[in-house]
């Protein structure tokens, strides 16, 4: 666009049309847009610094102003749609000018929005500032921030009209204006103020500033206007995300220091004492903190600085009386919470000592009180303790009330305990929610430090989750008579005995239920009370306690508390959530549902692990299990009256939908316990209330038929079916009885979500009737019934996919169980359906998977085996592996079932399609194909010409593949076996042809490891189908091996010679593993002396290979190869020793594999000789005794794991560091092996007490038992945790053995602990993934960030750590946060000096690991409200050298994590 195009857009954007306007911003606007681009592709300098752009830019420096003035003119036109159309523009117009432009705007608006003239336009100024504050580049936040700051301050003091704060040019004197035109300056200047600090606060202008802005935004906690005082509040919120620690304890020993000394004004006590303190101390901040160029103005500033934080002073400018100081009091406890909220983490264990007790006297638990409480009194009940409450209140509650004879005749007094005055009232709750919500702040932000106060805030959260005065419920009189007595045995009033009771109880009060059901939520419109939000702040308090004790929520089942004004009845905290599902208020009775449901799931979880025992119907006694565990009786305590408290819900004429879904949501959580939601009545009662909700019926319930409450109903029919807490008949009984019809008829709902839903419950009945004694009939009515409701949804084209797939589902289920209760006509039509899926491309997946599921149950499908067989081997064409692998699965069920019928000859045509996909490249869709092989010939399918002409030669091509292993090895050795059993294949010819596949190894493949791999697999063929070949072929095939060998003179390793004889070596071994060679004459002295031979070759490979079939051929010919390879494990050759224990693990790893039957007769033969070699010199030998005395340990645990521990005694204390390194490996290798728990636990505390040796090996190796342990089988070490390894791994993970070695020409620092670190860390890290609950991660945190500054490998560690639990442990990483920043820094500012290839890129990788942990822990955690975290953050994004590592990071989805 020229220069004309622009001069002619700006001069339309005077035109008289305001459409004419509009369009003239608009394509200036697009202009902008496109100039912005051009810059951003030009070096950063480019866009602010230079005099001029280059001629191609659309926009140069003479239009830059000319469109500043037209843009800011706009903002006030006549027209909003032009307003909106210049706003936007600004925030491209600020990325794209240079600086002066934007500082000219920066000052014309801020002057334009502290003008009073300007009222109607005031909202536009300041969304216009506010744009240009969030989008100019980071490089001018200073500028900017020195423009407006100033300003800004000027018009939050124009309200001070009596005292002059401000002589500043730019302030408009306030003196003779309104004081609405001057609270809506003060509002948008607070507003803005807020937003340059998140935005700039940081920065260094700024960061002068913030005493000054800290004494100007205090000020307004005093304000006249309460929204004042809350913007006010945020505004020192976002402060205090920025300012110094020490500035913000300066601010937070303000705040308390303030309520306090409101506090003794209420109370009639003076506040000078505390005023001059404050004052003082704010004067020495001035003179800590302020700079020398503002000298000049802190003198003005002093005067104002040691009033400026004691806002509620007595005489204050805008407060006068009880209501104004009161109103202070509720704004700087809200100011406090709002910090604590934002910047808790920073807070510490003296200030929240001292803020919780301030807290508590303004939301004591005698001050809360509900219309019961009322009710008592007026009728004169329990006068002797209300006087003893009294007492205690006058004692408590001093911030609260007034003390008797401290009245005075002030207008404005206001006894806030005076439950008749409204405007009391309304004051009192402000400030009671206010403390409750500081109080979840601090649960929240610091669970450690709050934990000290932690039963006074329960206590304050049961008292006020109640506290509504204007309202009585009536039932509280009658459960304090009932319950009266209780001696605190129950955990809650009106909990069941268990005895039978609980269906009387239940049926017994339902009449006073229908009555409490009319006129429950009579008083929900009384828009003047609003305690209601005093309860729900309570309950907000209470799930952040329950979130407090996730792990172990058993005090918050057993703990009791006196929550009844005038009452000595106690409650636990479950029991007080539970009574509380009556509330009138739908948002706290949502909120007290949600809560308990919470702590449900928590310790339904908890009872998972083991830390609590829920006590079932049917296990009464636990005296023995739970000896040292908390034992909740769940079933018959708590779960009558929840069951009743969500039907009483349920069933609630004007109950909310919110409420239902939560009830059901709390059933659902329930059906999970131990006995689930009760017995056969209790579960028709629900399913009574469900049945009205879907049917849609408001005659008698007053239920709107929404469609999320519908499908809350859906799941949880489905979690009770599914449920095995329930006694399947009676579940099958009732929905039989009430829901079986109604749930056919909710298929015709028109929302797919329901029908789907719907039919995934219709799939789940078969699946629950076979579980009960159904008769016939009753098989054939549902049989009958889910016929007609699901044929119709299977049949239509047109449907969402996921109806597609639950009709398909359902269809499959109803198949496979009631099949003998269809009739054929009804079997044919389904099953067309079914084929007719299958050919569909979108529902192909789920029809092969219906058809799988159908087939293996006996479903005969013969009249679609054809079409089904054809599509399936058709599919396995297809480019998409899931569905290969659906259709290989399914093709093997139909094979090995009885499906196949008379149509067993087509089955031979897919072996075609099958030996395509038996290749290497994806092993295990050939393992699969082997199956559907395997299952073929097991059957008796044999096509002899398709094998020899299709599957022979993949097979044969596989076999020589150097990454054949694990499953796919096992699956084509067991199809080789059954080809040579069923005689498919000739034996000899099969034999030469996988021998002659070694002549094309050495030359497809280079890598030795890639030859020494295929060699092994072709050995493994070659001995699977010799093994099940007849024994006189068997025989012939081993002494032409042995006569092979004895063949070859000396070989190199690369001739080919090599090859065979390690081939024939290892062929040997395998075929020993399976049959026994020894019984063959003279077979065993010749290979005896072959393997021994073997070990003085010189070709590694060779002997290894020697090695490896010595073991093997010793595993079924015991007497004649054990004796030789132990007692040459005395002669003093060392090779040969490291050889003949590789022969002895093969050994022992076969009878581990179950190959050669019991090995217990050969064990004392054995130990001997591995003990001899405990503390052998080489490192390898004793690695390899490890691993033989590991895998013993696996098979006779009786036997080897004494032998262990008395080894491990006798070389303890320093006696013998390598045997006791040798012990704790084998028990490594033992508990990897899967070695018996209850046998090995017994011996950990031995094997554990080496970690305190002081020989550096061993305690590595103590490590790395214990990181098996939680690796493998955690419940090894849970009760060791603690006590004995927790604090070794504290102390190990710091440990540094640093030496400076001198090699010549250089010196190099070596750590000996590293590798102790190291483990430790890995340690760490297991457990937060396999045993969190026995984690303080807390304590774990400084361990991390020392990690974080570790050599290269553990901060890499530390980084993955980070990475994978950042988004498990936010709070937790949260408040260190802090300490994590200097490594990370440090890292990413690594220099990579003359670093090349791979060394650069790994160090790049390194950095770039640093900078995914940062932009990672800056979106799953509250990072970036650490003050130091951000500004880390904002100086790596604002340095151009991590700008592509940040975009990789972002591609690679970090976002996600």
């Amino acid at each position: 666009m020229s220069e004309s195009s622009i001069a002619s857009l700006l001069k339309k954007t005077e035109h008289y049309d305001k459409d004419e306007r509009y369009m003239a911003t608009s394509d200036l606007c697009e202009a902008l847009k496109k100039h912005a681009l051009l810059l951003q592709s030009q070096s950063p300098s480019s866009k602010v610094s230079d005099s001029s752009h280059p001629t191609h830019f659309i926009i140069d420096s003479e239009s830059e102003p000319k469109i500043c003035n037209a843009i800011l003119r706009l903002l006030h036109d006549s027209s909003n749609d032009v307003q909106a159309m210049a706003v936007k523009t600004l925030r491209i117009l600020v990325t794209c000018v240079r600086e002066d432009p934007i500082v000219t705007i920066a000052q014309r608006l801020s002057s334009l929005i502290l003008d009073p003239t300007k009222n109607d336009l005031r909202d536009v100024y300041t969304i216009g500032l506010k744009t240009l504050i969030q989008t100019v580049p980071m490089a001018m936040g200073d500028v900017v921030s020195q423009q407006l700051a100033e300003r800004l301050m000027d018009g939050i003091r124009m309200d001070m009209s009596s005292e002059s704060i401000s002589s500043s040019s730019t302030a408009t004197p306030p003196l003779q204006q309104d004081k609405s035109v001057v609270q809506d300056i003060v509002m948008k200047c607070l507003e803005l103020l807020t937003e340059l600090t998140t935005r700039f606060g940081a920065l260094s202008f700024m960061t002068r500033q913030h005493l000054v802005m800290l004494q100007v935004v205090m000020r307004q906690l005093g304000s006249e206007s309460e929204i004042v005082q809350k913007r006010a509040g945020q505004t020192i919120g976002c402060l205090a995300v920025v300012i110094s620690d020490a500035l913000l304890g300066r601010l937070v020993q303000s705040l308390w220091m303030q309520i306090e000394q409101e506090s003794n004004w209420s109370t009639g006590g003076g506040g000078d004492d505390g005023r001059n303190e404050c004052g003082g101390m704010l004067n020495e901040l001035e003179q800590e903190e302020t700079v020398r160029k503002w000298k000049a103005r802190r003198i003005d500033e002093e005067d104002v600085a040691s009033t400026s934080l004691m806002v509620a002073s007595a005489g204050g400018r805008n407060v006068s009386g009880k209501r104004g100081k009161f109103k202070n009091t509720m704004a700087l406890i809200r100011t406090m919470c709002t910090i604590a909220g934002l910047v808790g983490h920073r807070l510490g264990q003296e200030q929240i000592d001292r803020l919780v007790p301030i807290f508590l006297k303004f939301c004591h638990p005698s001050n809360a009180l509900a219309g019961d409480d009322l009710q008592m009194h007026q009728d004169g009940e329990d006068d002797d303790e209300g006087d003893d409450d009294d007492g205690q209140e006058e004692k408590v509650g001093t911030g609260m009330r007034d003390v008797e004879g401290d009245v005075d005749d002030d207008d404005d007094e206001i006894d806030l305990t005076d439950h008749n005055n409204e405007e009391a009232m309304k004051l009192a709750n402000e400030l009671k929610e206010a403390c409750l919500s500081g109080f979840e702040s601090f649960v929240l932000r610091r669970p450690v430090e709050t934990q000290p106060h932690l039963h006074s805030i329960i206590h304050s959260a049961l008292a006020y989750m109640r506290h509504d005065p204007n309202y009585t419920y009536g039932d509280e009189d009658e459960e304090d008579g009932r319950h009266g007595n209780d001696d605190g045995d129950d955990d809650m009033d009106g909990a069941s005995d268990g005895n039978g009771d609980d269906d009387e109880d239940f049926d017994a009060d339902e009449e006073a239920d229908d009555e409490y059901e009319d006129d429950e939520y009579d008083d929900d419109d009384d828009d003047d009370d609003d305690s209601w939000k005093v309860r729900r702040s309570a309950i907000r308090l209470l799930t952040a306690i329950v979130n407090a004790f996730a792990r172990d929520p058993s005090k918050l089942w057993t703990v009791e508390y006196a929550w009844k004004k005038n009452s000595k009845q106690c409650t636990t905290v479950a029991g007080a959530l539970v009574k509380r599902f009556k509330e009138r208020d739908e948002n706290c009775r949502v909120g007290s549902i949600e809560c308990f449901t919470n702590l449900l799931s928590n310790t339904i979880d908890a009872a998972s692990t083991g830390n609590i025992v829920l006590r079932s119907p049917d296990s009464m006694d636990v005296t023995s299990s739970a000896s040292s565990q908390t034992v909740i009786d769940l079933r018959a305590k708590f779960v009558p009256i929840i069951v009743k408290g969500c039907v009483t819900q349920l069933s609630a004429k004007k109950a909310g939908n919110r409420t239902k879904s939560a009830a059901l949501a709390l059933l659902s959580t329930l059906s999970r316990a131990p006995g689930g939601i009760g017995d056969k009545e209790q579960i028709r009662t629900l399913f009574e209330h469900i049945k009205s909700i879907l049917s849609g019926d408001t005659s008698s319930h007053s239920h709107t038929g929404n469609k999320s409450l519908k499908l809350d109903c859906l799941h949880f029919i489905n979690v009770i079916i599914t449920s095995p807490n329930h006694v399947p008949q009676d579940v099958m009984s009732c929905v039989m009885e009430q829901l079986l019809t109604e749930l056919c008829n909710t298929l015709q709902d028109n929302w797919y979500k329901i029908t789907s839903e719907t039919l995934m419950v219709l799939s789940e009945i078969p699946i629950l009737l076979a579980k009960t004694n159904a008769t016939k009939q009753e098989k054939d009515v549902v049989a009958d019934c889910l016929y007609h409701a699901i044929e119709p949804r299977l049949a239509v084209h047109d449907a969402d996919q996921e109806v597609k797939e639950a009709s398909l589902e359902s269809a499959g289920s109803l198949l496979s169980i009631l099949n003998d209760s269809l009739d054929p006509q009804k079997i044919e039509k389904l099953l067309s359906l079914i084929l007719l899926r299958l050919k569909n491309e979108t529902t192909r997946a789920a029809s092969i998977k219906t058809l799988a599921e159908i087939v293996k149950d006996g479903v005969d499908i013969s009249i679609i085996i054809d079409d089904v067989v054809s599509e399936l081997a058709a599919l396995l064409r297809q480019n998409r592996r899931s569905i290969k692998q659906a259709s290989l699965q399914c093709l093997e069920k139909i094979i090995t079932s009885s499906a196949l019928g008379q149509h067993q000859n087509i089955v031979g045509s897919i072996l075609k399609d099958l030996s395509y996909v038996i290749v290497d490249s994806d092993l295990h869709i050939s393992h699969l194909s082997l199956q559907v092989c395997y299952s073929m010939l097991d059957v008796g399918i044999i096509p002899t010409a398709e094998i020899n002409q299709h599957l022979l030669p993949a097979i044969l091509n596989l076999s020589k593949s150097s990454i054949l292993q694990d499953k796919a090895l096992d699956s084509l050795l067991a199809v080789l076996e059954k080809l040579v059993n069923v005689n498919a294949v000739v034996f000899q010819e099969l034999l030469v042809a996988l021998k002659n596949g070694l002549l094309t190894v050495p030359e497809s493949q280079n890598n030795v490891g890639a030859t020494r791999q295929s060699i092994s697999n072709i050995a493994h063929c070659m001995a699977a189908i010799t093994s099940a070949a007849p024994e006189l072929e068997r025989n012939i095939v081993v002494s032409d091996l042995l006569s092979s060998i004895e063949s070859f003179g000396n070989v190199s390793s690369t001739s080919s010679a090599s090859f065979h004889i390690q081939l024939a070596l290892r062929v040997a071994g395998d075929i020993g593993r399976r049959v026994s060679l020894g019984s063959i004459p003279g077979v065993a002295l010749r290979l005896q002396n072959i393997f021994m031979n073997m070990f003085g070759s010189q070709v590694e490979d060779i002997k290894n290979s020697a090695a490896y079939g010595l073991g093997r051929v010793a595993v079924c010919s015991k007497p004649e190869f054990l004796p030789k390879i132990l007692s040459a494990l005395e002669e003093k050759d060392q090779k040969q020793q490291y050889l003949l224990l590789s022969s002895l693990r093969e050994f022992i790893h076969c009878h581990q594999k179950g190959y050669g039957g019991e090995i217990a007769s050969s064990i004392p033969q054995i130990l001997p000789h591995l003990f001899n070699h405990l503390a052998d010199k080489e490192e390898g030998v004793r690695t390899m005794v490890a691993d033989c005395l590991g895998s013993l340990a696996c098979l006779e645990p009786a036997v080897i794991l004494p032998h262990l521990q008395n080894i491990a005694n006798e070389s303890s204390g320093g006696k013998c560091h390598a045997t006791c390194a040798t012990v704790l490996i084998s028990m490594k290798y033992a508990i990897a092996g899967k070695c018996d728990t209850l046998m090995i636990v017994s011996y950990m505390p031995t094997f554990l007490n080496l970690l305190n040796e002081e020989d550096l090996s061993v305690k590595n190796a103590a490590l790395l038992m214990i990181y098996s342990a939680v690796h493998h089988n955690p419940q090894l070490v849970l009760n060791f945790m603690q006590q004995t390894i927790s604090p070794a791994l504290h102390e190990l993970a710091q440990l540094k053995q640093e030496r400076v070695v001198d090699l010549g020409p250089f010196k190099q620092k070596v750590d000996y602990a590293l590798p102790i670190r190291k483990a430790a860390l890995s340690i760490f890290s297991t457990c937060l993934d396999k045993c969190p609950q026995v984690m303080d991660v807390r304590g774990f945190m400084p361990i991390l960030a020392l990690a974080l500054g570790d050599s290269e490998d553990v901060q890499l560690q530390a980084h993955q750590i980070l990475l994978s639990n950042g988004s498990r442990y936010p709070n937790e990483i949260f408040a260190f946060v802090d300490s994590f920043v200097e490594p990370l820094e440090k890292t990413m500012n690594k220099k990579m000096g003359n670093k090349k290839g791979a060394e650069l890129e790994r160090a790049t990788e390194w950095v770039k690991s640093a900078v995914r942990v940062m932009v990672v822990l800056s979106r799953v955690t509250d990072a970036m409200n650490c003050r130091s975290f951000a500004d880390l953050v904002a100086r790596i994004r604002k340095n151009e050298n991590f700008k592509v590592m940040l975009k990789e990071v972002d591609d690679d989805g970090v976002s996600s994590a």
